[in-house]
């Protein structure tokens, strides 16, 4: 996403530099209080396009353009808590500006009118906290805002930078921490859902229902805990987004627009599958079982039209894939049996020679069967997909 421009002003253009080099959320205003600069993680967690934002520059943060302009972005702080938020900042703002409160009344919110009367100016703290809500579709969620007083070299206030986070407790962020960020990143590129090609990939710990009768329920459930980590991570490692999880399975998709390209997604795909068979040694030796009791099954199909996309909800975030090709990647992982690990030929013919051959894969000289030719072969894979080809890899 492109980023705004940077305030010409000799002290606040560089501190716009480094907010946004950091990553952070944050906005920044002049000594009159006018916008600036916002972030590219501001637009992003707002989704403000760039033209808005630019509209927004040199507005002032207590004027009635500056709220309308907010409030037609998907993701702003509520009418009633941008309100609030201006109501505290009037003392400090008719201290700033030349005019005084006064110079406020021309552009203010009309709802602020009858505060603005009788307000005694005075400077903020150089360090303040201010409380607030974002409206995110019907939903709002409580956000904090670290605003910090910023002053030139000669000691002149230049401007207040915010910086905008969640109001979570340090246990839900630790609990966040506990996730990779690189599957959260990868799903920032999501917001807007579309086509988009890729490998699929279905896995599925064989057998389970027995197993977890024979096992305890704690046994059974940190067996399936090491199983699932084992998945997510070398999902995520090789730049694949993690799906559902179901039960003991769990889905990934690899998008070529992440992976730079066809053939490097579909090698990441097979390169998943190997590495999580490689790693069910560990993983019954971990949970006291034989390797044959932990036999781990595989499909992996391509998705030439895919329509992917994030689905956020107040318990989850999780990227969901609709599409034939994902019902056929599970019909693919059902005729796995016995630790297989099926790819069809649509993801082999996705592989250029380098790729093949850093799998060890030729393609030439493989041979595909249809999935309804498989001896036991479900009856759903014969009915949805009868004619799909697939091969051992």
């Amino acid at each position: 996403m492109a980023s705004l421009p940077l305030p010409d002003d000799p002290t606040l253009g560089p501190l716009a530099e480094l907010l946004e080099r950091e990553g952070l959320t944050a906005e920044v205003w002049d000594a009159q209080w006018r916008l600036v600069y916002l972030t590219s993680d501001y637009l992003l967690s707002s989704g403000a396009s760039v033209a808005s934002a630019i509209e927004s520059l040199g507005l002032p943060a207590y004027g009635e353009a500056a709220a309308v302009l907010r409030a037609s972005w998907p993701a702003s702080a509520t009418q009633a808590s941008w309100e609030d938020v201006i109501r505290r900042l009037l003392p400090a703002i008719a201290h700033d500006l030349p005019g005084g409160a006064e110079a406020m009344r021309p552009v203010l919110t009309p709802a602020l009118g009858r505060d603005l009367d009788g307000v005694t100016a005075r400077p903020a703290a150089p360090f303040f906290v201010e409380h607030g809500e974002i409206k995110f579709g019907r939903r709002a969620t409580p956000f904090i805002s670290l605003c910090i007083r910023i002053t030139d070299p000669a000691g002149d206030f230049a401007g207040t930078v915010s910086i905008v986070m969640p109001s979570l407790s340090g246990s839900t962020l630790s609990l966040l921490g506990t996730g990779d960020h690189r599957s959260l990143e990868r799903l920032v590129g999501l917001a807007r859902p579309e086509r988009r090609p890729g490998a699929v990939l279905f896995v599925d710990l064989e057998a389970s229902t027995p197993l977890s009768r024979r096992l305890s329920s704690p046994a059974y459930f940190q067996l399936v805990r090491r199983l699932l980590t084992c998945i997510d991570d070398e999902i995520v490692d090789r730049g694949g987004l993690v799906g559902k999880h179901v039960g003991d399975g769990a889905t990934g998709f690899f998008l070529a627009e992440q992976l730079g390209g066809e053939s490097p997604a579909a090698r990441a795909c097979l390169e998943t599958a190997r590495a999580i068979r490689d790693s069910t040694l560990g993983i019954a030796a971990r949970s006291n079982l034989e390797p044959a009791e932990v036999v781990v099954r595989f499909g992996l199909h391509w998705g030439a039209s895919l329509y992917v996309g994030r689905l956020l909800t107040s318990g989850r975030a999780e990227v969901t894939a609709l599409g034939d090709e994902v019902n056929e990647a599970a019909r693919i992982e059902a005729c796995a049996t016995g630790g297989r690990a099926l790819a069809s030929k649509p993801l082999i013919e996705q592989l250029v020679p380098d790729d093949a051959a850093a799998l060890g894969i030729d393609p030439v000289s493989l041979r595909f069967t249809a999935l309804a030719d498989i001896d036991d072969a479900p009856a759903k894979a014969r009915r949805d997909a009868p004619a799909l080809a697939v091969c051992d890899v």
